[in-house]
């Protein structure tokens, strides 16, 4: 489990960056065929937690890229309790920590998580996420008029490949 763990969330060796890798996440609640204790949630996060704490010893600030490969309406339901959960802890400790926020491989259910967490996120904040999304430019500009209101949050499409 510690290295599933390892691969989830990461410190980026010499940057202020924590590295967050959903499939690893999705690997690890796997074995669960229906509810995830609540224990390995707390596993999950305490190991983020630790994570942003190490890079605040050394920077006063942190940044996230977030991969959301293979994520699926139905794990943002499955999850929906762990999502709100990671989102009030994030506002309670880490208010005015996060320098920029880059999600990668946005699939259309994104919209699904941050509605989940939207009331968690102040304006501020929302102004240092940048999504990347799978779509293209045409389809995310066909896509753009459904999406929720980003209140800041910069849409884009995704650019660097199929990374991770």
């Amino acid at each position: 489990m510690e290295e599933i763990l390892t691969q989830y969330c990461e410190h980026l060796p010499g940057t202020d960056t924590v590295q967050i890798q959903y499939r690893f996440i999705k690997e690890l609640v796997s074995q669960y065929h229906s509810s995830v204790p609540q224990t390995i949630y707390n596993v999950i996060l305490q190991k983020l937690v630790d994570t942003i704490d190490d890079i605040l010893l050394d920077h006063p600030e942190f940044s996230m890229n977030i991969y959301l490969k293979d994520i699926v309406l139905k794990d943002v339901h499955r999850h929906r309790g762990f999502i709100l959960q990671i989102a009030s802890v994030m506002k309670a400790k880490y208010q005015d920590k996060l320098k920029i926020c880059n999600i990668h491989n946005a699939p259309f259910v994104f919209q699904q998580i941050f509605t989940i967490i939207n009331p968690f996120i102040d304006k501020k904040t929302k102004q240092k996420i940048i999504v990347n999304s799978q779509l293209d430019s045409s389809e995310l500009a066909a896509t753009s008029s459904s999406l929720p209101p980003t209140d800041g949050i910069l849409v884009a499409p995704q650019t660097d490949g199929n990374c991770c």
